[in-house]
């Protein structure tokens, strides 16, 4: 992807101001023994180089397993935002893009067009469900992972 891609995807992913801010901008050395990012702007920088190489080399399908975990709400809006762009369709995809994910967060689980729910009685099982549904899930999820911390 050329660096006009990467940057006008780190921007709608809102990952442009941080990036610039490093200190060689685009063209920091990242890992051991160089600058060290959070696990976010790690899952940032990674989604925004995703979807810079789309526009260029665009995938039928992404799958994404619990790509937000780690991501700031700001974040994960920019992202789901992103999301639902590309899934819409570009001109290199006749009918867009497919996302693929599984997420305990608002942001993406609104973006998606479909849900499937997982149940654990004994025996796994999936059934397709509302939007809804899967907002219970999350909520149950939010408030399961703040009983935890508060003992």
């Amino acid at each position: 992807a050329s660096m006009e891609r990467i940057q006008e995807a780190a921007r709608a992913a809102n990952a442009h101001a941080f990036i610039e801010a490093l200190p060689e901008g685009y063209h920091t050395m990242l890992g051991e023994g160089c600058i060290q990012l959070s696990g976010g702007q790690k899952s940032v920088v990674a989604l925004a180089m995703i979807f810079a190489i789309q526009k260029c080399d665009p995938a039928p399908f992404y799958l994404f397993d619990e790509v937000d975990a780690n991501l700031d709400p700001m974040y994960r809006a920019a992202i789901a935002k992103m999301v639902s762009r590309l899934k819409e369709g570009n001109d290199k995809v006749e009918g867009g893009v497919q996302f693929i994910t599984s997420s305990f967060q608002e942001e993406l689980v609104r973006a998606a067009d479909c849900h499937w729910l997982v149940t654990h009685a004994g025996m796994s099982r999936f059934h397709q469900g509302l939007v809804q549904d899967q907002l219970d899930i999350v909520r149950k999820n939010q408030q399961t992972a703040q009983q935890a911390v508060q003992h």
